[in-house]
């Protein structure tokens, strides 16, 4: 009976986890939004916010994006010079830097690297499938929410859509747990975002024709080339998986 209880114990703590980390991710998101729209005229604080506050909270639960301290470190000092830099430039550049690398690195570490994964790091845990499933679920739905709320009024459709692609993109490379494609789970869903604001920029600033048949091409290539990678890997978790239970099952024999 003591055990059971223990059980009943330990179930309900993993559970008080996911629900403590949807709260942080919520928190956590209203603050950026709130400095984001109080300084709206300044990209470089809202750059450096995203970083700054994801990586309070991630202090605070002890987690990591790309599951090394030292590297998401690296990746804030580097965001946070690149934006301080581009602060002093022209202001085409500026606006190329921003809106082409500082937007798709911050708001993929802050939306998908760390709500998607915050949340996924304690279902992961749950042993409960259901719990985990709709905590899994919740996850891409509190993060979409939140970047497509980033967006309005105009791009709400467009950031709608590629949300959700690129929180699924992160889920699927985050959930190879005997890879350590896993660790740059963040990687995968930043390079399309990238490629996306680049030829979003193209059509600002250029309007070259053949620079959005090009992008595209690459981004086609890329999702064709990763679908292949996370098909191989997938497979070879559930080999790795299969065997444990065949040895398992043949050990209690």
């Amino acid at each position: 009976m003591l055990e059971y209880n223990e059980e009943i114990v330990f179930t309900m703590s993993k559970s008080l986890d996911i629900v403590f980390a949807f709260i942080a991710v919520t928190i956590s998101f209203f603050i950026v939004f709130f400095i984001s729209q109080t300084f709206i005229f300044f990209p470089i604080i809202q750059r450096v916010s995203f970083i700054i506050i994801a990586l309070f909270f991630m202090i605070i639960f002890r987690y990591s994006v790309f599951n090394n301290h030292k590297i998401d470190l690296s990746f804030a000092f580097i965001v946070i010079l690149l934006s301080l830099y581009s602060h002093f430039m022209e202001r085409s550049v500026s606006f190329f830097i921003d809106a082409v690398i500082l937007a798709p690195f911050t708001e993929e570490f802050f939306f998908r690297g760390f709500m998607i994964g915050l949340i996924f790091e304690y279902a992961n845990i749950e042993k409960n499938v259901l719990v985990r499933s709709v905590a899994i679920i919740g996850s891409i739905v509190i993060s979409l929410c939140g970047f497509t709320l980033m967006h309005l009024p105009d791009n709400f459709l467009h950031a709608l859509y590629y949300g959700f692609l690129f929180s699924v993109i992160m889920i699927a490379y985050r959930s190879l747990y005997f890879s350590r494609i896993s660790n740059f789970a963040v990687i995968f869903p930043m390079i399309p975002h990238l490629l996306n604001n680049f030829f979003n920029v193209n059509n600002i600033l250029l309007n070259n024709n053949l620079v959005n048949s090009i992008i595209f091409l690459i981004i086609l290539i890329l999702m064709i080339f990763w679908s292949i990678i996370l098909y191989k890997n997938i497979t070879r978790v559930f080999n790795i998986i299969n065997e444990y239970e065949r040895r398992f099952s043949g050990a209690r024999i």
